[in-house]
C-alpha cells in the first residue's frame, strides 16, 4: 500500500472543496482554502531543497497552521519532528543532534528557544516563524503567498516515515502506512462519522492530536483546535461548535465535571468522550456516565500510532478497572520480566504488543530497536494483567508515550 496521508486532503477537497475542516481561535477554513495554502507551502519547501526523507520540526501549539505544515510535509515525503514545548533546552538540542532537521516551524512565543537552537545546531538551516502578530518577522504564510498551488508531485509514502515522535530520547519511526492503518482501526472501533466535530485538546506534538486530525480528515469531520485547556471554556466550546467528540486526560476531566453549572451547557450532541493518560478514577467515570455522557477508558501507545485498547460501558460496568480490549489487529501477550515468556490469565507481568500498525523502530539506534522488538513483540514497558474475559489491567506504566 503507497497510501500518502498528505494526499487525503487532496481527494478531500476535490470531493467536498467547501467543507470545513478546521477552526481555531483565529478562524474558519474550507478544505479548497487548506489545500492551496498546503500546495504552496509544498512547492515553497521544495524549492528550499527540501527533499523526501529530509526532517523537518514544528514546536508550537494546536492551531490550523500546525496541521497544514503537518498535510505539507505529508505530501513531498519530508519527515515531521513535533516537538513539546515543556521539554528541556538540553532534550530539545538532543532531538536535533539525533534527527538533523533542517527547518525548524514555531510559534512567536518560542522564538528564544528558536534562535538557541539555530545558533547551536550545525544541521538547522532555516527558523520560521508560524505567526506574525508584531510584524518583526515574516511569517511562513507570507513566505508562500506567491506560490503555485498546484499539487506538488507525490513522490513517497506507505512505507516511507511519516513522524519522528520523540520520547526519552528515542524518535518513534511513524510511516504513512502504520498512521493509515491506527485511524482505519480506530475509527471502526469508534464510530467516528462524516460530519464529526472533535475537540481537540490533546496536543498536536502527541500521537493523540495527530490521529485524531487526520482521522476527521479521513472520515469528512471537523478539528476544532484548543490553544489554552480551561474546563469551563471546554464546555463552551462543546456547546458553540456541536462537538460530538473529544479526548482528555484525567485532570482535565476531573475539572470539567467540578465546573459550577455545567450541566446548564448545551452538549446533547456529544456522543462520547475518550479519556487517555494517567489512570482515572472509576468515581469520575461513574459520574458521566450518571449524566448520560459516555466516557471511554482508552489505552495508547506511540510506537502503535494512537489507542490500542478501549473500554467502553457497553463492555460491562465491572471491568471499568480495566482498559477493555484490543482493537482490531492488535495482538497482546502478558511476558514474564525476565524469561520473556508468555504468562497465563491474573498474573502480573510485562505488556507486549503486535499489530500492522507497529512502529519500525527508532531513529539511528538499532540497538534500541532491537532490545524492543525482542521475540518478535513490542516491549512497552509497562506492567499489567489479563483476566479470563482478555480484558487488560493496568498495574504500572513506565513514564513513556503509552496511556491509559
Amino acid at each position: 500500500m503507497n497510501i500518502n496521508m498528505g494526499q487525503l486532503l487532496t481527494y478531500r477537497a476535490t470531493l467536498y472543496p467547501e467543507h470545513e475542516l478546521i477552526v481555531d481561535g483565529l478562524g474558519r477554513y474550507l478544505q479548497k482554502d487548506i489545500n492551496r495554502f498546503v500546495n504552496q507551502l509544498a512547492n515553497w519547501l521544495q524549492k528550499q531543497n527540501i527533499e523526501p526523507g529530509d526532517r523537518i520540526a514544528v514546536l508550537a501549539r494546536n492551531s490550523a497552521s500546525v496541521f497544514l505544515i503537518y498535510l505539507s510535509l505529508a505530501k513531498i515525503g519530508s519527515i515531521i519532528v513535533p516537538l513539546s514545548p515543556q521539554l528541556p533546552p538540553r532534550e530539545l538540542h538532543d532531538i536535533f543532534l539525533n534527527s538533523k532537521a533542517k527547518i525548524l516551524f514555531y510559534e512567536n512565543i518560542f522564538s528564544e528557544i528558536a534562535r538557541d537552537l539555530i545558533d547551536k545546531q550545525e544541521s538547522l538551516k532555516k527558523i520560521i516563524p508560524i505567526s506574525n502578530k508584531n510584524n518583526q518577522v515574516t511569517d511562513f504564510i507570507t513566505l508562500i503567498s506567491q506560490e503555485s498551488s498546484e499539487e506538488p508531485e507525490i513522490l513517497t509514502g506507505g512505507n516511507e516515515p511519516l513522524f519522528l515522535f520523540y520520547r526519552q530520547n528515542k524518535g518513534v519511526i511513524i510511516t504513512h502506512r502504520h498512521l493509515w492503518q491506527a485511524i482505519q482501526s480506530q475509527g471502526h472501533h469508534l464510530d467516528w462519522r462524516s460530519g464529526d466535530r472533535t475537540l481537540v485538546i490533546m496536543p498536536l506534538y502527541h500521537i493523540s492530536g495527530v490521529w485524531m486530525s487526520f482521522l476527521n480528515l479521513l472520515k469528512g469531520g471537523t478539528n476544532v483546535y484548543l490553544t489554552e485547556v480551561q474546563s469551563s471554556y471546554i464546555w463552551q466550546m462543546i456547546e458553540d461548535e456541536q462537538i460530538t467528540q473529544f479526548m482528555a486526560e484525567p485532570p482535565i476531566l476531573k475539572q470539567m465535571i467540578g465546573t459550577p453549572n455545567w450541566v446548564n451547557y448545551t452538549i446533547d450532541h456529544l456522543r462520547y468522550i475518550i479519556c487517555g493518560g494517567k489512570p482515572l478514577d472509576s468515581s469520575v467515570v461513574e459520574q458521566y456516565i450518571s449524566y448520560g455522557i459516555e466516557l471511554y477508558k482508552a489505552y495508547e501507545c506511540t510506537e502503535f500510532a494512537g489507542i490500542v485498547s478501549l473500554w467502553t460501558s457497553h463492555m460491562g460496568m465491572s471491568k471499568l478497572t480495566t482498559v477493555g480490549r484490543p482493537l482490531f489487529q492488535v495482538s497482546w501477550q502478558i511476558a514474564d520480566l525476565v524469561t520473556g515468556k508468555r504468562l497465563p490469565e491474573e498474573t502480573i507481568g510485562e505488556i507486549l504488543l503486535q499489530g500492522p500498525q507497529q512502529f519500525y523502530g527508532y531513529w539511528n539506534q538499532p540497538q534500541e530497536t532491537e532490545k524492543a522488538f525482542s521475540g518478535g513483540w513490542f516491549h512497552t514497558g509497562d506492567i499489567g494483567k489479563l483476566d479470563q474475559d482478555g480484558f487488560l489491567t493496568i498495574v504500572k506504566s513506565k513514564e513513556s508515550p503509552h496511556s491509559f
